[in-house]
């Protein structure tokens, strides 16, 4: 059952992916703000 579950939840994450860049919303994976650029700013 467990098993089951994790499969069920592996293609429903993998039909998300799919569509999120699709829609062009996983183009760039995140990063993390550069500091030193705020602080000139």
């Amino acid at each position: 059952m467990y098993a089951k579950f994790l499969t069920d939840v592996g293609l429903y994450v993998e039909d998300a992916a799919n569509i999120m860049i699709e829609q062009g919303w996983m183009e760039q994976p995140p990063k993390a703000i550069d500091r030193n650029k705020l602080v000139k700013e």
